[in-house]
């Protein structure tokens, strides 16, 4: 029967159980404090009573209060630890009926409404206590049941759940066959939920143990023991060919098996997890130990060498460390074999560290590689080891190649040193026969590099020898393969081909998607077919002659002042995709690419970014892509394409992805890309001018030995100006430049006095209010008159002269005598001066670096030195200087605009006011005069 009362009154009902005692609070019986001396002077007994709870507990009589004359009201102490004490008691001795029930294995959401009435059943029928306290206590519980109570009931009745599983029978079996042959109590909590009906234990396992004598387990419970899913356990049953049979109850039953089949399994399935913990990894783990992706461990590379297995079903369950209930990887990996390509590969990273970043020289480098891969020459093979090191090392220190191909030729050097070994065993070199050297390093299975580079020290060997009379055992009959890795492929592309390409890779509208799409992918560790990366590949082939490690070498290039910059990376890519780059940002990008500083990575000779009008619009785009997502996935390489190997290959399954099998396409071949290019250069200039084709072949490739053989195309008058406009954008400006294709444009309107005032607005825009025009007259007429010189050469050739001339500069075939310059006139007229004051030089985009490098250095020179000079012949050289120097900026920026000019300056151009306002007057010192400058 529920028991209404107060919380004194149910401390009464179990203080005959416990220790009850309230002596050590006695002597605070007569003390009364206002709410906050209390909460002062004892916090820890106030902490969680607040003036509104002591008000209800007053009401409650649990704690009593006196009132002083001012009316305030005191609280005794005693009342107050009294009800502390007894809170504590009770928490532990009573439990909330919501929370006792959930207990019990209530599984479902707890109802809101009047949880008691669920308990009633059991208070009516004296199982348990159940009370309703007058004042609610934590978070307005009312209703609380004995703790010894519910553990009582817990162990004397055991739920339908439990009864079910002591059968080994489903709920819906129990329910429809056992129950209904118990006789004894049932009591039902919630009748739809079976953790909350019960028998008594001790009578149901009686009655159990009389019925179920038949040792079978329902399929559902086997299920259950073996913890794996009932679509599993069939595929179990197929596998050990269980025999399962049907029992008629009063009902059409489930499928039963035998409990010793359970057995057997389950001692089966302690044996698999015994043996697959001991000698298998998961993928999980085999993706940790090598770092890798999903994806990655599908290579070759891993599945050739380690034994991968698919576990059983009766592996399909979760453990502390296999997931396979759900999962639908199920593999595992072996251990041994993991363990062994770990260590393999361990080792060849370190070996590539060394190889790659060591800052030694490189026989230091070499030295140590051999030490790590223990290589080591017999003892009495002394004279072969120091003819080897020797021949090595003087290799190296002749060698005037880039540090990659320094690098390459270590890692030949080492492959070599290897097959020497093997091939000389005991004895010195020069005491082996032909036949055995034949046999033993002239064979297939080594590279051409090594053969070759064994044949030459053999070679070495025997000359040496000879010459001093000494015995040698093996005669110079070893084949030559310098030829065979020489032997480049001469194959270049139809000028039809590379139309077809051209208007292909160019055609934005078809690419950009599916390289953004491909640029997530990555970004979002999912699998990437490279796209972005690819198409820029193929984009820089078409109007670069770069070798192949020179186009995916391409630099990150700033983004900064670009829209997209505002954004991250991937809303940056979705920025594109739908409005794509302003016509700014694509002159921006594609101006600060032809700023950079490359060098072609064999013979470490400078090269240009060349982009042509047509082409820099989709070349952009890619750019900008593949920085954004370098910027992510890659943020500490300065390499924006993407290779996914460490040769940086571009697979054939990325070229194939990016041009869709297009039968009119041939295959994509970066060196057969490269002698089209050239051949294309060759054949513009030869057609086009009388001047040697290979001058700027040469430059363009940066190469001494360009063979002429078969190089040439045919190419139609009709795609001269394509092909020239594709592949000679040199970017050229100045005086004379422009006045050639004034002259052209409009022969009969040209003036010469047109020069004179251009000088003049350019020196009027540079110095403004800092120097007053009048002060520079003479300067200005000193550079006109130059200047006029060579406008009246122009003027008087013919027009067909000066349109072969306009064209020789596109094509750049009048080189100066300092690179990337040019000049009108065939031989130097003075040669003790910089092409840069020279009023015959022609000037383009890619010597504007240099010529700003310039322009700094003696900057600085002029502010440290001019105001402290005494002679005004070397003041009147600064000046001059100063001033043609501001004026060849000036005509950059009108050819190329100020933000072009501001990315090889360390200032902005238009800050130059500022710096000329803080440095001295020159402008009586400026003459001009051509033979005073230097």
């Amino acid at each position: 029967m529920l028991l209404n009362i107060t919380l004194d009154e149910a401390i009464n009902l179990i203080k005959p159980n416990i220790n009850y005692s309230l002596s050590n609070i006695e002597k605070d019986k007569d003390i009364y404090l206002n709410y906050n001396a209390l909460c002062n002077k004892f916090p820890n007994i106030m902490q969680d009573l607040g003036k509104k709870l002591l008000k209800r507990r007053i009401e409650t009589g649990d704690i009593q209060y006196r009132l002083t004359d001012n009316n305030i009201i005191e609280y005794s102490l005693y009342s107050i630890q009294k009800y502390n004490y007894d809170l504590a008691i009770f928490k532990e001795s009573f439990i909330d009926v919501k929370t006792a029930i959930i207990e019990m294995g209530y599984s479902k959401q707890i109802f809101k409404a009047n949880p008691q009435n669920r308990l009633n059943i059991l208070d009516e029928k004296n199982l348990i206590i159940l009370i309703k306290l007058h004042a609610p206590i934590n978070h307005r519980q009312t209703f609380f049941v004995s703790k010894s109570d519910l553990n009582n009931f817990l162990n004397t009745y055991i739920s339908f759940t439990d009864a079910a599983n002591s059968l080994n029978v489903s709920l819906k079996t129990l329910k429809q066959y056992w129950l209904p042959k118990y006789t004894d109590e049932q009591i039902n909590l919630i009748t739809t939920e079976p953790n909350l009906c019960y028998v008594n234990k001790k009578n149901w396992l009686k009655f159990a143990k009389e019925k179920n004598k038949s040792n079978i387990i329902s399929a559902n419970q086997f299920a259950k023991k073996l913890k794996v899913s009932n679509t599993t356990f069939n595929l179990i049953v197929d596998e050990y060919k269980l025999k399962g049979e049907k029992f008629e109850f009063n009902i059409k039953s489930s499928t039963y098996y035998k409990d010793s089949d359970l057995e057997f399994l389950l001692n089966e399935q302690d044996k698999l997890l015994s043996y697959f913990s001991e000698n298998f990894y998961t993928t999980k783990e085999t993706l940790n130990i090598f770092g890798l992706t999903q994806n990655n461990l599908h290579r070759e590379l891993y599945t050739s060498q380690i034994e991968t297995i698919k576990v059983p079903p009766l592996m399909y369950i979760d453990t502390e460390r296999f997931e396979f209930r759900r999962s639908n990887n199920k593999n595992l990996y072996n251990k041994v074999d993991v363990n062994k390509l770990k260590e393999k590969r361990d080792f060849a990273q370190q070996f590539d560290y060394i190889l790659l970043h060591s800052q030694e020289t490189p026989m230091n480098i070499f030295m140590t590689l051999c030490t790590y891969l223990n290589f080591e020459f017999d003892l009495h093979c002394n004279e072969t080891k120091k003819l080897w090191f020797n021949y090595i090392n003087q290799k190296f220190n002749s060698s005037h190649a880039v540090e990659s191909t320094i690098r390459n030729y270590i890692r030949t050097c080492l492959n070599s040193t290897e097959i020497l070994l093997k091939t000389i065993g005991e004895k010195e070199i020069y005491n082996c026969t032909t036949a055995h050297l034949k046999l033993n390093i002239f064979t297939e299975k080594y590279t051409k590099e090594a053969r070759y580079e064994l044949s030459r020290f053999l070679s070495k060997v025997y000359d040496s020898r000879v010459a001093n009379g000494l015995e040698i055992y093996y005669k110079k009959e070893f084949p030559s393969y310098y030829n065979g890795i020489r032997n480049v492929d001469k194959e270049t592309y139809t000028l039809e081909d590379y139309k077809k390409y051209f208007d292909y890779l160019n055609s934005k509208d078809l690419h950009l998607s599916k390289a953004i799409k491909s640029a997530i992918a990555q970004i979002n560790g999912d699998y990437s077919d490279r796209y972005d990366s690819t198409w820029l590949y193929c984009l820089l082939h078409l109007n670069n002659a770069w070798r192949h490690y020179d186009v995916t070498t391409f630099p990150v290039v700033d983004l900064s002042g670009l829209t997209v910059s505002k954004f991250p990376p991937i809303e940056a890519l979705e920025k594109i995709k739908n409005v794509g780059l302003s016509n700014e940002d694509i002159n921006l990008i594609i101006f600060r690419c032809k700023s950079l500083r490359l060098k072609h990575s064999k013979t470490n000779k400078k090269r240009h970014f060349f982009c042509s009008k047509d082409l820099s619009n989709t070349l952009a785009h890619a750019i900008v892509i593949c920085i954004l997502r370098n910027s992510i996935v890659t943020p500490l390489s300065n390499m924006i394409i993407e290779t996914d190997n460490k040769k940086r290959n571009i697979k054939d399954k990325f070229l194939n992805t990016l041009f869709q099998g297009d039968a009119l396409l041939p295959k994509f071949k970066s060196k057969q890309f490269n002698r089209t290019v050239i051949s294309l250069i060759y054949s513009i200039i030869k057609k086009q001018t009388n001047g040697n084709p290979l001058d700027i072949v040469k430059v363009v490739r940066s190469h001494i030995d360009i063979e002429t053989t078969n190089i040439y195309t045919n190419i139609p008058q009709e795609d001269i100006d394509f092909i020239t406009t594709q592949l000679f954008d040199l970017g050229n400006y100045g005086h004379i430049y422009d006045t050639l294709t004034k002259l052209l444009m409009n022969p009969e309107e040209y003036k010469n006095n047109q020069q004179d005032k251009a000088v003049t607005k350019i020196i009027k825009h540079l110095f403004g209010d800092v120097y007053h025009i009048e002060s520079t007259i003479q300067l200005i007429r000193e550079i006109s008159q130059e200047r006029e010189s060579v406008i009246s050469m122009l003027t008087e050739q013919s027009y067909e002269k000066n349109q072969q001339l306009k064209l020789t500069l596109s094509l750049g075939q009048l080189p100066a005598k300092q690179k990337d310059y040019q000049c009108i006139l065939k031989q130097c007229k003075f040669p003790d001066f910089d092409c840069n004051m020279c009023p015959f030089a022609v000037f383009n985009f890619y010597n504007i670096n240099q010529l700003c490098e310039e322009f700094i250095v003696f900057l600085e020179e002029y502010l440290n030195k001019f105001h402290k000079i005494e002679y005004t012949a070397e003041k009147t050289r600064l000046a001059n200087r100063l001033y043609f120097y501001l004026m060849l900026l000036q005509e950059f920026k009108n050819s190329f605009g100020e933000e072009t000019l501001n990315l090889f300056l360390p200032f902005k151009f238009n800050d130059l006011k500022q710096i000329l306002k803080e440095i001295p007057s020159a402008k009586e010192f400026t003459t001009l005069s051509f033979k005073k400058r230097g």
